[in-house]
């Protein structure tokens, strides 16, 4: 993964380095040109090279280091000579301007040929039996003319030329990708940006290349999730504020139906005896003891879904809870067929909760029990193991008919039934399971039901100090 750091070290060592090549490549097709067009070499340059090799020829031929020889020959194809044996000088015809050249030129074992200041130099090393001597050859005449001050201003202006051309060139290209390579993430991230303008809330950004990208990437995407699971939640939550209104009046609708009809009966005299209108009143209390059974509940379950809401938790012995809790329960169940049964595997166990809402919990499932149970002797179970080290379960079973499968994933949601499957002889509002879930998931816990050989209602809470 690369980063904006490196990509700009990168670029200006390429910004650098990619003049510095062509300026170099372009500089040696310049001179070569220049070269070909400016020095014009005169007639007898080659003429010079082939004598040349005719004044070695002749060096190498004598048997020994003849000087006259070796001068007339020079003389006769237009050379001076410089001679010395074993590093003194022997003989030289030179000019000062030959001497330099002269100085500039190195003997080697085989025989060299030199272009120097215009003029032609051989430089060759012969052995005689007399001693090896180191014989250098220079044209009287200039072989080709010097370069003027023409031509060198040319070669200047050219450098110059290609050298702006080439950071011109470099800039515009490397310059070009370096913004593209930026350009690329943020176009990918404004194009996201307008799906998620116009709605589109399903398309994952994706994977940034660059290093500084990540986070933004990753801040981008969470941002999508995170709307994302806002409007699911405001559906879910304006579906289920739908279904809670349509469960609010049709809840409302049935008793104030009967409180309208039984009070106009009154009203029309229909009642002929105290014990029609005794039967009536009752009728009329009854349905309107249901309403307010209704409210209440409606009043705890907007307080539970309300962020406000703070639960008063303190650490309490689970089973010593529990206990209390089952006693009470026996108190207000006394006359009637319903028998408790408690069992705790782990007593020692303490929990985190506010025992008030709690209380409700229970009471909730309790009174679910009783009233929807066809048994003569009702039968509810209270059953405390651990689930793990940080989690312990309560299972508050009873004995009536249960709840059909197709049913038990939706008997926590408000106004949610199973009159279908459960007895009817006593009506519900369809929120107390519904308060149960929110109170416990409050706490951090969970809760769940499964239906065999009854109903059991699963409670999951995190083990406390």
């Amino acid at each position: 993964m690369s980063s904006i750091k490196k990509s700009f070290m990168f670029y200006n060592i390429l910004m650098l380095i990619f003049p510095i090549l062509v300026s170099l490549i372009a500089f040696e097709l310049s001179t070569s040109f220049i070269e070909d067009k400016f020095i014009v070499r005169n007639d007898t340059y080659e003429a010079y090279i082939r004598k040349s090799s005719e004044l070695i020829e002749v060096a190498e031929s004598i048997k020994d280091f003849e000087l006259s020889t070796l001068e007339d020959k020079a003389n006769e194809i237009g050379y001076v000579m410089y001679v010395s044996k074993d590093g003194e000088e022997v003989y030289e015809n030179l000019t000062d301007f030959e001497e330099s050249i002269v100085k500039s030129v190195n003997v080697i074992n085989y025989d060299v040929v030199y272009q120097v200041g215009g003029k032609i130099a051989i430089a060759t090393k012969i052995t005689y039996p007399s001693g090896t001597y180191e014989m250098i050859f220079v044209s009287r005449n200039l072989a080709a003319p010097f370069m003027n001050i023409t031509i060198v201003q040319i070669l200047l202006v050219s450098i110059i030329v290609i050298l702006f051309v080439a950071v011109g060139i470099s800039n515009y290209v490397i310059t070009g990708k370096m913004v593209n390579s930026f350009s690329k993430p943020l176009s990918h991230l404004s194009s996201h940006a307008n799906k998620i303008r116009e709605g589109d809330l399903t398309s994952s950004v994706g994977n940034a290349d660059i290093k500084e990208f990540v986070e933004v990437y990753d801040t981008f995407e969470l941002m999508r999730k995170e709307l994302k699971s806002n409007i699911d939640k405001n559906i879910k939550y304006e579906k289920s504020r739908k279904e809670m209104l349509a469960g609010i009046s049709h809840d409302l609708k049935t008793p104030l139906t009967v409180i309208q009809g039984y009070s106009k009966g009154l009203l029309d005299g229909v009642a002929k005896n105290e014990e029609q209108t005794k039967k009536y009143l009752e009728a009329i209390m009854r349905k309107s003891i249901e309403m307010e059974g209704l409210l209440n509940q409606l009043t705890i379950f907007s307080s539970l879904e309300n962020e406000s809401f703070v639960l008063k938790q303190e650490s309490k012995n689970l089973s010593e809870y529990l206990k209390t809790f089952m006693k009470n329960q026996k108190t207000t169940y006394l006359n009637k067929k319903i028998s408790f049964k408690y069992i705790n595997s782990c007593p020692d166990i303490n929990v985190s909760i506010d025992t008030f809402q709690i209380n409700r919990v229970l009471e909730n499932i309790f009174l679910n029990s009783i009233k929807y149970n066809d048994n003569s002797n009702v039968l509810i179970k209270i059953n405390v193991y651990l689930s793990n080290a940080s989690t312990v379960n309560m299972e508050i079973s009873d004995n009536g008919i249960g709840v059909a499968e197709k049913d038990i994933e939706h008997i926590f949601e408000s106004f949610y039934r199973v009159d279908a499957s459960r007895s009817t002889k006593v009506e519900g509002n369809g929120l107390g399971l519904a308060i149960c879930k929110s109170i416990v998931e409050k706490h951090g816990g969970s809760i769940s039901a499964y239906s065999v050989d009854g109903l059991t209602i699963k409670i999951s809470l995190p083990i406390g100090e």
